[in-house]
């Protein structure tokens, strides 16, 4: 168990499995694999029974499209989660200097350390953020139940799948943030919740912690302990310097005892494995499919999503979204399928395939006679090859959203072009950030400095691989160097000038380019 709230996950320890510092991680066969989508991938093919994963390319491409959704509103989850859940808890069992000796014990990177000093101070969102979060994980609940109207039992059509496991967890933790769940709103939400709870294998993924956050009581405690932790400690009341004891009692006891008493009780699953399954996709002609790419150019993932296209040669329409001006919010610039997430491919009409991740495992399957180069053969090196087209995506809405705000979106923000960001139905919220962007109050200079660091040491990561490829995935040109090379692009708009620090990246990124410009 690697425990968030102490920061463990960027211990010495946990880096040596995952470099990004980011669980869950899988460890097989002594080879660490990370990125939970990734994983799950990774165990369909190697352990094909299961099936989670349907083999026909249209339909796999809806599965991977739901776990790019739950990836995007997992951003606006994570800050609440730290906002009202995990800093209040860190309040309780720990106060400010013995939290932060805890944390820069665990990590000595500044972005992390100050994102976890604004979680203990609840400070990382503002009343607006935290209002308009909260309306987008309610978008997102407005979004299943009509899924579901359409499809059926599951989010998929009447087979239970792997988009069912990858966004239930995610929705079982929304009343922890205050966002309910109410059946005469979302029935057929809370049908298929109830569904999947009847499955033992939900029932297995379940702890004893899940069961107290959960519990509307202990939920109340935490909102009754961050008023009071507001309360200067002079101007406490007897009762109020009473309970908080208790509850600091409480939430200090160590969880793992009850939660293995707890798994005992549970069913448990067998998994054998069958051997690695060879991939297999269409071989029909480039042109069999009509394709609308929606491109958004300030997006790194959309520049590699269109970039992949172009090296594969496969003929489609372009729609260009300006994320600045926020037309992703306009119902005629995107299907509605896409639920305003970019990059988007749409297909023959009917389906919208959303995120980078997702659009080149269905251009690996679909068009499997051209694209079989651009991932590896192996299992393993395939898996590792996704991590590197998802990137730390996480960790860039946590650590670099105001940088990126700041200095790429603000930038190409005239005064004009503000108003539209209005007129195109920003929230209060956004309105505001981007108001601070623009006279650049959003991103400090220590801020900055900070975010150099921690691109710092991901080029490090990139630049250790290729001591041993030329590539970042073998001898072979491939997605995984088509979406590092159009991320660290993006780099130079934040005034980060990597080129000559890293020779062995910069000489990779030279070969990147001519391979790009080949197409």
């Amino acid at each position: 168990m690697v425990d968030l709230v102490k920061g463990e996950q960027k211990s010495s320890q946990y880096l040596a499995i995952n470099p990004w510092g980011k669980v869950p991680a899988l460890l097989h066969q002594g080879r660490p694999i990370w990125e939970s989508n990734v994983i799950t991938q990774y165990l369909d093919e190697v352990f094909p029974h299961a099936g989670l994963y349907p083999r026909e390319p249209m339909d796999y491409a809806k599965v991977r499209s739901w776990q790019e959704y739950e990836l995007g509103f997992a951003k606006p989850y994570f800050m609440l989660m730290y906002q009202r859940v995990i800093g209040p808890m860190t309040r309780l069992t720990s106060d400010f200097d013995e939290f932060m000796s805890e944390v820069r014990q665990s990590s000595d990177d500044p972005t992390f350390i100050r994102f976890k000093e604004l979680a203990w101070k609840g400070e990382l969102l503002t009343p607006g953020e935290e209002a308009a979060n909260v309306a987008t994980l309610e978008t997102v609940l407005a979004n299943i139940e009509k899924a579901l109207s359409v499809n059926g039992a599951y989010l998929c059509g009447q087979a239970f799948s792997q988009a069912d496991i990858s966004v239930y967890p995610r929705l079982r933790m929304f009343p922890y943030l205050g966002v309910r769940i109410l059946e005469s709103k979302f029935p057929l939400t809370v049908s298929w919740m109830d569904r999947l709870e009847q499955r033992s294998s939900i029932k297995y993924s379940l702890s004893f912690a899940d069961l107290v956050l959960s519990n509307s009581v202990a939920q109340k405690m935490l909102g009754w302990a961050t008023h009071v932790n507001s309360v200067p400690a002079k101007a406490r009341t007897a009762h109020q310097r009473i309970g908080y004891r208790v509850l600091r009692a409480l939430f200090k006891l160590d969880m793992a005892l009850p939660d293995k008493l707890f798994r005992r009780l549970l069913p448990k699953g067998e998994m054998v494995e069958r051997g690695a399954r060879p991939l297999k996709g269409s071989t029909s002609t480039l042109s069999a499919d009509e394709l609308v790419f929606y491109h958004a150019p300030l997006l790194p993932d959309s520049m590699a999503a269109q970039r992949s296209l172009a090296c594969l040669g496969i003929a489609h329409s372009t729609v260009t979204v300006d994320t600045a001006i926020a037309e992703e919010l306009l119902p005629q610039k995107l299907p509605l399928e896409s639920l305003g997430r970019l990059p988007a491919l749409q297909i023959n009409g009917q389906v919208t395939v959303v995120g980078l991740g997702a659009i080149v495992d269905y251009l690996h399957k679909r068009y499997f006679d051209v694209a079989c180069v651009y991932f590896p053969v192996d299992p393993y090196d395939r898996a590792m090859a996704r991590i590197q087209v998802l990137g730390d995506s996480d960790g860039a809405h946590k650590y670099l959203r105001n940088a990126y705000d700041q200095y790429l979106v603000a930038a190409s923000l005239t005064a004009d072009r503000f108003e539209q960001l209005q007129i195109n139905g920003a929230s209060e919220a956004q309105l505001e950030r981007m108001g601070q962007a623009v006279v650049q109050e959003l991103c400090t200079d220590e801020e900055l400095r900070g975010v150099y660091k921690y691109l710092g040491r991901h080029l490090e990561q990139v630049e250790k691989l290729l001591q041993q490829t030329e590539y970042l995935c073998g001898r072979t040109f491939g997605f995984a160097d088509i979406a590092v090379f159009s991320r660290l692009e993006s780099y130079r708009a934040l005034g980060f000038e990597w080129q000559g620090q890293y020779p062995l990246t910069t000489q990779w990124a030279a070969l990147v380019e001519e391979k790009l410009n080949d197409h």
